[in-house]
């Protein structure tokens, strides 16, 4: 959000300027972007204003980072807007973005940020700076501890009408935490209806290697919805809360080497099952409730309770404990 709060500042500047030099506006104006760019921490910044006027502007080549993989690079950006609100508001009534990419990093706590890229900026929160806004074929690439993921964003965006937003990401393989996985498969939409609830639909599959044994053919289905999109739209994201089910399968774990395994864990599963257990599938579904800081997650014994099940049929069924959460 602070980057593209970042955007519409930068065409503040420009219309502002196309006030006071009309006569020079693409230069001077490209001039002024690419040094605010360049004062918010962005390196290389590069941005030509092919289209200035009171009412709206047209950004083309805009581009930050290094020179072989910059962090982003969009060859249209379109901006509409009224130059009192402009002036006095910092915000725009549509940006049109595309096509482009944007490159992103995950560390190992989760965190997201631009790669070598820190934003000065003095403003807080705060809303979005656009009522619109519309991105079209945006390659994304995230980088992880260990490797990548590569996709395609789009999304479509009204402040009165909602819109919704569609990410697919694949990647052949890619590490983070204590997990790796090969062969990943993503695909995800988000709906934001006029009411102001928000839907999520998402798909995963991957193999899945963690603490010596691989589970192969991992596949979740993740339905969720929270309300309202708005707050966290105007500044509120602390009042955005919701719910979401997870269904999920690993129909073929393996455990490559049992000794890397916790001796208690070995030995609770041989105990149970009568026998030492190197092979299993994992089923069943999960439930969560969030907000803006916190998330709880159990087991939903009325759709699928958690079952583990080995080749020959024996299965160990794991159901809620009265009311605590599995996690945290």
């Amino acid at each position: 959000m602070r980057t593209v709060r970042f955007l519409a500042i930068v065409l503040l500047l420009a219309a502002i300027l196309a006030a006071l030099i009309y006569v020079f506006r693409f230069p001077v104006a490209g001039w002024a972007v690419r040094s605010s760019m360049a004062a918010a921490g962005l390196e290389r910044p590069q941005a030509r204003v092919t289209a200035l006027t009171f009412s709206g502007a047209r950004l083309e080549d805009v581009s930050a980072g290094g020179a072989s993989a910059p962090v982003f690079s969009f060859k249209t950006i379109d901006a509409t807007y009224r130059l009192q609100r402009l002036w006095l508001e910092r915000k725009v009534d549509a940006l049109r973005v595309g096509p482009g990419s944007l490159r992103l990093a995950v560390d190992e706590a989760g965190r997201v940020s631009l790669p070598g890229v820190t934003l000065q900026s003095n403003e807080g929160p705060g809303g979005l700076p656009f009522d619109r806004l519309s991105l079209e074929d945006i390659a994304l690439i995230v980088s992880a501890p260990e490797g990548e993921v590569r996709g395609a964003l789009y999304g479509d965006y009204d402040s009165g009408e909602g819109g919704e937003a569609m990410l697919d990401l694949s990647s052949g393989g890619f590490a983070w935490n204590a997990f790796r996985f090969h062969a990943f498969a993503s695909h995800a939409q988000a709906t934001f209806s006029a009411d102001g609830r928000a839907t999520l639909n998402a798909a995963v599959a991957a193999d899945l290697e963690f603490a010596g044994a691989i589970a192969r053919a991992v596949s979740l289905n993740i339905t969720g919805d929270g309300a309202s999109w708005r707050d966290a739209a105007t500044g509120g994201l602390e009042r955005f809360a919701g719910a979401a089910q997870i269904e999920f399968n690993a129909p073929d774990i393996a455990w490559r080497d049992p000794l890397r395994q916790p001796p208690t864990s070995v030995a609770q599963l041989e105990m149970l099952f009568g026998a030492p257990v190197q092979r299993a599938g994992l089923a069943g579904a999960l439930t969560a409730a969030f907000d803006a800081s916190s998330v709880e997650i159990r087991i939903d014994d009325e759709v699928t309770p958690l079952a583990l099940t080995t080749p020959d049929g024996a299965s160990l069924t794991l159901r809620a404990q009265g009311a605590a959460p599995v996690f945290p």
